[in-house]
């Protein structure tokens, strides 16, 4: 494996899907998540999350969680998941601003780092992408 080399580890992830070698490339895309995050690039870290996210389905279900630990290095605070909870039910930044007296402006920060702490763009990503980093929170959600 290319080991202290990330970008090799990502070419070697995508030769080894086209082998079929879905292990091998959950593998190495893992390998690159931890050295991107050992070395303090959050930002190459948290786009391939975001990449291996998008795979899944090209990876046969492979799951990363346990070959992946900087996957759950991924946290967000008490008032993070708490803005999650009431836009997952369907409320607006104004509706969350409202709920908690905050600016809306505040709460679009707010917004902006859950997103990029789960590696998405976008609000209809987001259910998906919460459940993913916190399994135990599906029920809460969906209540």
């Amino acid at each position: 494996m290319a080991s202290g080399n990330p970008d090799r580890m990502v070419a070697a992830a995508d030769e080894a899907v086209r082998h079929r070698k879905y292990l091998i490339a959950v593998e190495s895309i893992g390998h690159a998540i931890r050295f991107y995050g050992a070395h303090g690039n959050l930002r190459r870290q948290r786009a391939l999350i975001q990449q291996l996210r998008r795979r899944r389905g090209e990876l046969a279900g492979v799951t990363v969680s346990y070959l992946s630990p900087s996957l759950h290095l991924v946290r967000l605070t008490r008032r993070e998941h708490e803005i999650v909870d009431l836009l997952l039910a369907g409320a607006s930044t104004k509706d969350v601003a409202a709920h908690f007296t905050l600016s809306q402006r505040t709460v679009e920060g707010h917004v902006y780092r859950i997103y990029v702490k789960l590696g998405i763009s976008r609000r209809a990503d987001l259910e998906g992408a919460y459940l993913a980093l916190e399994p135990g929170a599906s029920s809460a959600v969906l209540d």
